[in-house]
């Protein structure tokens, strides 16, 4: 399914933080709350996904994003 980053993710002055359990591409759960760092999101800049929308699958309440949807 395709979602947009911001139902995702809230942007802080510190970066952004999960607003859901997710995982980002074959990286490590992360919970809701959580500000990921460059290796939790697989090496993705997450400014770079700003406003777009991500290929997401949902598996027992986890949220994982495959990459930017076409």
């Amino acid at each position: 399914m395709t979602i947009i980053f911001h139902y995702l993710f809230t942007q802080t002055t510190s970066g952004f933080v999960c607003r859901v359990p997710l995982r980002i591409l074959d990286g490590p759960v992360l919970g809701k709350g959580a500000t990921p760092t460059t290796t939790e999101a697989g090496g993705i800049d997450l400014q770079d996904w700003v406003g777009k929308s991500l290929h997401v699958a949902i598996h027992s309440g986890i949220h994982t994003i495959i990459g930017v949807a076409d």
